[in-house]
């Protein structure tokens, strides 16, 4: 996808933007409710092919190339109760962050930032994002799992009021009362 294709369907469609930040100096990310049909396929593959296999596997749970990472990417997008995104320059996709009902008042979460965004804050914005729109839809808890080796996304949930439980295995469960 053409960066000004993106930035058209950015903001001609129903992209709800939340917040507008400024990340890692010179950039700025849009972070906004995603409209399942806006993201392409494309819009997938590109953002996949710059994650590491390290960070796809992470969040994945599994090793997992990167043209799968994108299909399970989109097809949670649009299975997600609520998802965000970040979008950096030029209408690149920087970050996804979904959250999907899996019982009445329970939400899961997934989030994957690419890798050459992370430690900027994009993370927390949209981790702090789904349990607001968590909120708004009047779930009581979030659930997510993670790789126990996963440091990162544990610290992160845990300063954002997270709680972990072993889950087995090499998992970690992360619960958010809301």
């Amino acid at each position: 996808m053409t960066e000004d294709k993106t930035m058209d369907m950015i903001e001609s469609s129903g992209l709800t933007r939340t917040a507008m930040a400024s990340f890692g100096g010179s950039f700025d990310a849009l972070i906004g409710t995603v409209c399942a049909p806006l993201l392409d396929r494309s819009l997938y593959e590109d953002f996949a092919s710059l994650c590491t296999g390290n960070d796809l596997r992470l969040r994945f749970g599994t090793p997992i190339r990167p043209d799968a990472a994108a299909e399970r990417l989109r097809k949670i997008t649009l299975a997600s109760s609520r998802s965000l995104a970040a979008f950096g320059e030029g209408g690149m996709l920087w970050a996804l962050a979904q959250l999907v009902t899996i019982a009445p008042g329970i939400g899961e979460i997934g989030i994957i930032v690419r890798s050459d965004r992370k430690r900027h804050g994009i993370g927390r914005a949209l981790l702090s994002g789904l349990a607001g729109e968590a909120r708004a839809a009047q779930m009581r808890q979030l659930h997510g799992t993670v790789l126990a080796e996963n440091a990162a996304m544990r610290g992160l949930a845990q300063k954002l009021g997270f709680s972990a439980f072993a889950a087995g295995g090499c998992e970690v469960e992360l619960r958010l009362a809301l």
